[in-house]
């Protein structure tokens, strides 16, 4: 017996040093092509050797993580989530984020985007690691078209260069980061190992910004400081809450769950209650109301327990702004919620002539907007609102891309809707429906976010907003039992293709 097992592990070493050897040559393959690559480049392509070989080397990386497209969705998923993207206050612990851009190249998001578009490309077409989805469905196609004729037009017109690359980069990368995210998240096991790592970096970047809050530091905004001051940060905060509230909806509570709910819930909440942004408080007050809506009949007296609880929380944190030093105080807080309302309020005032100054321009130009690159007329009484962007997402789509790319994403955000309400009942396992509801909820919140911001000048925020709808999509599609085999391509075709 014991000599069996002696040779046996004998044997498992044997093959574990061939194992290594064979890794070895695989590297040493590996090397070998990439200097025979840059050879080749600098020969013929003329390139530096310095140059042909970083090239070669890429490539050679672009093959070996096209065999596992998990490596550059968290990759990409992790610039999406912890980056920043505008100038910060100097001091603020969250310039950590902001260092890693460097002028004059591209961003580590935008690269790490890209490098998950050419392997998802390479992916789908090798059939690599991929569930079948109808990716390529009309609207995708339809979507390149006018993406292309959009393009055409801002050149044509003369517009901004910068601005011109600038914009065609903003309306790509959201649609091929929804079609990388919806293919690699195939299964139950992939969106839950990957919801715990979006909880993760959540956690710690809000435990950073609170830090940096507390000492005083924080993002300027207006005459106050705040926690967070992109959206894209705060849609991250409200769709995590809501989600958490889902669960507590749906799910058995344990003292064990509660304090991981606590643990992470309280700060996200406090983030959320000192960002001092009032499209953040509407929207999740709105999530709220379409989550309850959504829940079954049976559970809405302990959701109204969950929220009101919830509510409690955040008015004791409100409360406690006193004895916080530097930080806004209740009445602060309040007056800035009631001035949603406010049409004296300089920041509505000046959305309100933004859009006026916008509809004005697109009336030269009804069908297919001013193009990438377009700029709109100054907004009167406020010189500091770009003339790029425009403080309504849809607004600014019209003045981009033209009325029929509007139509065509209005439809896609129905088709979505209607997608996912109709499934909702269809759903055998409560481990998926609190999830699926809990981030189909959003939805809500994105309605305000796309009324009041240039949302596409963001990469984070419409990313974010992708990969949400990529995952409520998936889940429907995973938790529906009429959902199997042959059904799954045509019935996803009929609902979400067209």
């Amino acid at each position: 017996m014991n000599k069996s097992l002696s040779s046996n592990a004998q044997l498992r070493g044997v093959i574990g040093r061939l194992k290594n050897g064979e890794c070895l040559g695989g590297l040493l393959c590996y090397l070998c092509l990439a200097c025979v690559g840059g050879g080749i480049g600098t020969v013929i392509v003329g390139l530096s050797p310095t140059a042909a070989i970083a090239a070669a080397v890429g490539t050679l990386l672009i093959g070996l993580m096209v065999k596992n497209l998990l490596f550059p969705f968290y990759f990409a998923s992790l610039c999406i989530l912890g980056l920043q993207e505008v100038e910060i206050t100097p001091g603020s612990l969250l310039g950590i984020f902001e260092n890693v851009k460097a002028p004059g190249i591209p961003s580590v998001l935008e690269i790490s985007v890209f490098l998950l578009a050419i392997c998802f490309l390479l992916g789908y077409a090798l059939q690599k690691d991929l569930a079948k989805f109808p990716v390529f469905t009309w609207p995708v196609f339809m979507f390149v078209v006018f993406y292309g004729i959009s393009y055409y037009v801002g050149a044509e017109s003369g517009n901004n260069v910068i601005l011109l690359k600038e914009d065609s980069k903003k309306f790509f990368i959201p649609v091929v980061f929804f079609l990388s995210s919806i293919n690699i998240l195939n299964s139950i096991e992939r969106i839950t190992a990957f919801a715990s790592f979006v909880v993760g970096i959540s956690f710690v970047k809000t435990i950073i910004g609170i830090m940096s809050y507390l000492k005083g530091v924080g993002f300027d905004y207006g005459d106050s400081r705040v926690i967070f001051i992109e959206t894209s940060d705060l849609i991250l905060v409200v769709t995590i809450l809501v989600a958490i509230a889902s669960r507590l909806i749906y799910r058995k509570i344990t003292w064990k769950v509660f304090f991981v709910v606590s643990l992470v819930g309280a700060p996200l909440l406090f983030s959320l209650v000192y960002s001092n942004r009032r499209n953040a408080w509407l929207g999740i007050l709105m999530a709220f109301g379409l989550l309850f809506l959504m829940t079954p009949r049976n559970l809405k007296a302990r959701m109204v327990v969950i929220v009101a609880t919830a509510a409690l929380a955040g008015g004791g944190m409100i409360a406690s702004a006193m004895a916080l030093r530097g930080v806004p105080t209740g009445e602060d807080l309040k007056s800035r919620f009631a001035s949603i309302s406010d049409k004296g309020d300089k920041s509505n005032e000046a959305h309100v002539n933004e859009w006026i100054v916008t509809v004005e321009a697109l009336k030269g130009h009804p069908v297919l907007g001013l193009g990438f690159g377009s700029e709109h007329a100054p907004v009167p009484g406020d010189d500091t609102i770009n003339r790029h962007t425009v403080h309504n997402a849809l607004l600014m789509l019209y003045m981009k891309m033209g009325v029929f790319t509007l139509l065509l994403f209005l439809w896609c955000m129905f088709r979505y809707f209607r997608f996912c309400v109709r499934c909702r009942t269809v759903s055998l396992d409560q481990n998926l429906e609190w999830l699926r509801l809990g981030l189909f909820s959003t939805f809500a919140y994105w309605l305000v976010t796309l009324n009041v911001a240039p949302s596409w000048w963001y990469y984070r925020e419409t990313c974010m907003m992708a990969l949400v709808m990529a995952i409520v999509i998936r889940l429907s599609l995973l938790s529906s039992p009429m959902l199997h085999h042959n059904e799954y391509s045509r019935h996803l075709s009929e609902e979400v293709g067209g």
